[in-house]
């Protein structure tokens, strides 16, 4: 994948104290257009995935989670698992795919994800996919976007970091709106639960992974997005 698929690259050295990842409530949402910070994981990846072909599935997770892990050691992106305990506001219904935490006065939401516990229902989401997946959310869903914090491992299995701004809430959207806020974005009705386009199918919309803000906006919190094309041509086609 060429890095000017994703945006230009100007690290200009910078390190990341990960230790201050969670103290600083200054900190903003990077703009969905500023992805500079990911140039580091694409040290080794061949986005082709032909290079990848003739291993499994598991094999293909384990070393993209090395590789990951490695990375961010290098580049000062890793953060210890341990770095949870130190948390509040734990929500205690797992996703799935994230242990997730709520810091309501900051403003925050911190996610440690399971890049692959649902790699079932993500088809054609490629295991090489896993520290650049946010991208495709981030730039259907600005308003909810994510930032990468960093890297994590969890015995040997990657779990990317994620932060989101917390969604104050009163009530949930009908799926009128739902449907009608899907639609503003180009994605219609496949079937009773998932809606798409040519590119992504998005699904698990309902519940608490869409809140009707107290501003009267839609806001899709952590729907699972299909991947119909690969991730370059999908961020070329949505950017």
């Amino acid at each position: 994948m060429n890095y000017d698929e994703f945006g230009q690259y100007s690290n200009g050295g910078r390190q990341y104290d990960c230790s201050r990842i969670f103290d600083d409530t200054a900190r903003k949402t990077q703009s969905v257009s500023d992805r500079s910070d990911l140039r580091v994981f694409e040290e080794g990846l061949d986005t082709s995935y032909r290079a990848y072909s003739d291993y499994s599935e598991r094999t293909r997770r384990n070393q993209e989670s090395e590789r990951l892990v490695n990375i961010a050691k290098q580049h000062g992106l890793f953060v210890p698992i341990e770095t949870s305990k130190n948390l509040t506001g734990k929500v205690e219904k797992r996703t799935g795919e994230s242990v997730v935490y709520i810091d309501a006065k900051a403003g925050k939401v911190i996610k440690f994800k399971d890049p692959y516990a649902k790699a079932a229902l993500k088809t054609g989401v490629q295991a090489e996919d896993a520290a650049f997946e946010h991208l495709v959310h981030n730039l259907l869903f600005p308003e909810t976007a994510y930032t990468l914090e960093g890297i994590s491992d969890d015995i040997g299995d990657v779990r990317i970091v994620l932060s989101q701004d917390f969604i104050m809430s009163y009530r949930q959207p009908t799926k009128t709106q739902v449907v009608d806020s899907l639609a503003e974005r180009g994605l219609l009705p496949e079937d009773n639960y998932s809606y798409g386009n040519e590119f992504v199918s998005i699904t698990d919309i309902s519940g608490d992974n869409v809140l009707l803000g107290e501003d009267d906006n839609i806001y899709f919190i952590d729907p699972i997005i299909r991947f119909k094309k690969t991730l370059r041509e999908i961020i070329r086609h949505l950017k």
